[in-house]
């Protein structure tokens, strides 16, 4: 049996199952489109979200690295004699921290430069030296390294 339908020939498919074009009515098509890209849509922002809060954990968890680097760095320049395996752990932190804070700067708005200048508060002056002397809390060593890591901590705090 041959049917004849807008001058498209088809055989052996019975007239019910031989759908018209014009039948289908655009509200028809629209519904379920809208609810697949819909879906799309909402997963993709869900995920961007989800991401983001990630990338928001690991900045606060940095904070907490530059406050016990600020703390090591505070100590080794109120002692009196220098400290060299002191020296290696503030170093090796610092060189965690660096990386990290790095790491973060390819998925959040961080000043990169920021950690390069603590470290530089920390290391210039009076470090790594045999004429290493003690600090007080008014030296600018001690200013640096405090300012060096608040600007830190408040760059971590604001990065989205």
């Amino acid at each position: 049996m041959y049917i004849e339908q807008q001058g498209i020939v088809f055989s052996h498919i019975p007239y019910e199952y031989i759908i018209n074009i014009m039948d289908i009515h655009f509200k028809d098509i629209l519904s379920p489109l809208a609810v697949i890209i819909g879906w799309f849509l909402v997963n993709h922002l869900n995920k961007r979200r989800e991401q983001s809060a990630e990338w928001r954990k690991f900045a606060r968890s940095l904070s907490s690295s530059a406050e016990l680097i600020e703390k090591k760095a505070l100590e080794y320049h109120k002692k009196n004699a220098r400290d060299r395996e002191l020296e290696e752990e503030i170093l090796f932190r610092i060189d965690r921290f660096e990386a990290k804070y790095s790491l973060l700067s390819k998925n959040m708005s961080v000043d990169v430069f920021l950690a390069a200048r603590l470290r530089a508060a920390i290391t210039l002056d009076n470090f790594q030296t045999d004429q290493h002397t003690s600090q007080s809390i008014t030296s600018s060593i001690y200013g640096s390294i405090k300012s060096g890591t608040m600007a830190i901590i408040d760059d971590l705090h604001n990065a989205k």
